[in-house]
């Protein structure tokens, strides 16, 4: 994810007109971005909700001859700067989803190529200064492409629950950087225009020659009492001369001494570079702790450079803490009982893999879906001893049932912990 910590302001673009491109201009319909080409035209009543009935075998897949989501799609809106946003040196387009390909011009300027915007999950930014009218109306325009294999789903397979590849595209989709489970899976149904069109936001940010992009804070926290921070942010200079400031970050606890460090960096014209702090120590850290074992305390990151004629900043608060699982998760309960009776405890793919991580560090192994009870079964033949398999309930439905049905027919004696993911 790029962050772009902003000087003056951003700008968010959400209404837009939307036609195919074999359409004439008289086509043009108003939809809301995000939105895929699919879901704008079942607003529109061009075709049923795909979640009622067999509504979604009545709408043509983009695999048929003659389907409407073969076709490139364009998108266009207009806008207009604000003053504050007119002001700056540079002004950023962000595209934080297309899905999958995309031309993108701005007044008649060619801004990207589909060769350059291309992939479901990458963000993209441009800089269209150039393009840009400060004063008046601008045109923005974009093309979004179909997936390169979109495949052909099985539906015959629809209704067969032990068939290969119940619903499934895999035969092209799989082969794209987009969602595999659009062109259908055991557990959905096939989406008709493999969610073709612009499905994140779109949005303009403004900022002057040097910008703070990226900021990022990893802790480590080897026990109660001390806290390890790693501090560190990307400096891009966006001029053609040479710059030279102090980065300066300051950690402000929500009580207590705050932290500050400064460092001298300085950029050569268009260059980038990732800044990075020394590693600091904190001593009895104010931590976050999982809901029913503390206080979730938060310490706040300010960022700023200062070149001595500008100073660029921003701020971002961060937990002292690696990742936990939720407020209130049922889960949590367990993995602290289980790490309190020292249980060899074998994992499985979910968000509950997080019991391996502190403060639980309860588990010992995660391997790949559905792992977790044919390891326990291995494990228990090799004669390990106090030993669980734990494993979400929907995982167990879809890979968890053999490995249980082989304990079973070798009457082995295995303790397969489910866990209820709907709690």
């Amino acid at each position: 994810m790029k962050l772009l910590l902003i000087l003056f302001a951003s700008l968010g673009l959400t209404q837009w007109q939307m036609k195919s491109s074999t359409a004439d201009d008289t086509q043009w319909t108003e939809v809301t971005v995000p939105t895929t080409v699919l879901s704008a035209l079942v607003d529109k009543g061009v075709y049923p909700d795909p979640w009622i009935g067999m509504n979604n075998f009545t709408i043509p897949d983009v695999s048929e001859p003659g389907s409407p989501f073969r076709d490139p799609y364009q998108f266009r809106t207009s806008f207009t700067l604000p003053a504050e946003m007119a002001a700056a040196s540079h002004i950023w387009l962000h595209l934080d989803g297309i899905n999958y390909r995309a031309d993108i011009s701005l007044n008649g300027v060619l801004i990207a190529t589909r060769e350059q915007v291309v992939g479901m999950f990458r963000r993209f930014r441009f800089d269209i200064t150039p393009a840009l009218k400060r004063s008046g109306p601008n045109e923005l325009e974009i093309t979004v492409y179909q997936t390169d294999h979109p495949g052909t789903p099985t539906p015959g397979h629809q209704w067969d629950l032990f068939r290969p590849n119940r619903g499934n595209s895999g035969d092209g989709l799989f082969r794209d950087e987009t969602m595999k489970m659009s062109g259908g899976w055991d557990c959905a149904p096939v989406v008709r225009d493999r969610n073709m069109g612009i499905w994140q936001d779109v949005w303009l940010s403004a900022s002057g020659e040097v910008t703070l992009e990226d900021p990022f804070v990893r802790s480590e926290v080897p026990s109660s009492d001390k806290a390890i921070l790693h501090v560190e942010s990307t400096l891009s200079n966006h001029s053609n001369a040479s710059v030279k400031g102090t980065l300066t970050a300051r950690i402000i606890p929500e009580s207590g001494k705050t932290l500050t460090l400064s460092k001298s960096v300085t950029l050569a014209p268009g260059e980038s570079r990732i800044v990075a702090f020394l590693p600091y120590t904190v001593e009895n850290p104010l931590l976050w702790w999982p809901n029913g074992y503390g206080e979730q305390h938060l310490y706040k990151l300010e960022l700023s450079f200062e070149t001595g004629l500008r100073k660029l900043s921003d701020s971002v608060k961060i937990p002292p803490r690696p990742p936990v699982m939720c407020a209130g998760c049922p889960h949590r309960g367990l993995f602290f009982t289980l790490n309190q009776a020292k249980c060899t405890v074998l994992g499985d793919i979910g968000c509950y893999t997080l019991g391996a991580v502190a403060p639980l560090s309860a588990m010992e192994m995660t391997l790949c879906m559905g792992a977790s009870v044919s390891a326990l079964h291995g494990f228990s033949k090799a004669g390990g001893k106090n030993a669980v398999a734990v494993i979400g309930d929907s995982t167990f439905m879809h890979s968890g049932m053999t490995g249980l049905a082989n304990i079973a027919y070798n009457q082995s004696k295995c303790v397969v912990i489910i866990l209820d993911n709907s709690i």
